[in-house]
């Protein structure tokens, strides 16, 4: 086909990407349902294992201050599974923001001075995730949640970003 009919014809590929994106937004994304009740389900274990720890062994033979730091400690471990594997991310043409259980943190594409890609731990997985830097060194950097199911649409927005992993 000649290069003048395809041009008025067809949009090139990035004016195709840039169509797609407009009036998309926003756009929401979270861990799939299932990897979710898995993590709650093993948090939810935890956090009882602890406390059932602790309960038989004040019925058996009275209260040990050691051991009350087991359930403290499968307690806070179950809520920072719980934590990061339930926060929602939500992108709009201009931001990007992150709702927590407590909170909601956002940064717009101005304050964004690009993306890098950081790796879990290997006992996590070894799956790696997107954090979003801002351009202000004081702020805190975006972590979006490692298991977070992606689209073509959120690859298109943070492909317009600068990357700095290079």
């Amino acid at each position: 086909m000649p290069p003048s009919t395809v041009s008025a014809s067809q949009p090139a590929a990035t004016e195709r990407a840039d169509e797609r994106m407009t009036g998309s937004f926003p756009r929401t994304y979270r861990t799939d349902a299932s990897t979710r009740r898995t993590v709650n389900g093993l948090a939810i274990f935890l956090a009882v294992f602890g406390v059932s720890i602790t309960a038989f062994d004040l019925l058996r033979e009275g209260p040990h201050l050691g051991l009350f730091a087991l359930p403290v400690l499968f307690t806070l471990i179950a809520l920072g599974m719980a934590f990061r594997i339930n926060q929602t991310v939500v992108l709009s043409d201009d931001a990007v923001a992150i709702h927590t259980w407590f909170s909601r943190r956002s940064l717009v594409r101005g304050a964004i001075k690009g993306y890098r890609t950081d790796r879990l731990p290997w006992q996590a997985g070894g799956g790696s995730y997107y954090v979003i830097v801002p351009a202000d060194r004081q702020a805190r950097d975006l972590k979006l949640p490692a298991f977070m199911h992606h689209d073509q649409a959120f690859f298109a927005w943070i492909k317009t970003l600068t990357q700095l992993d290079r």
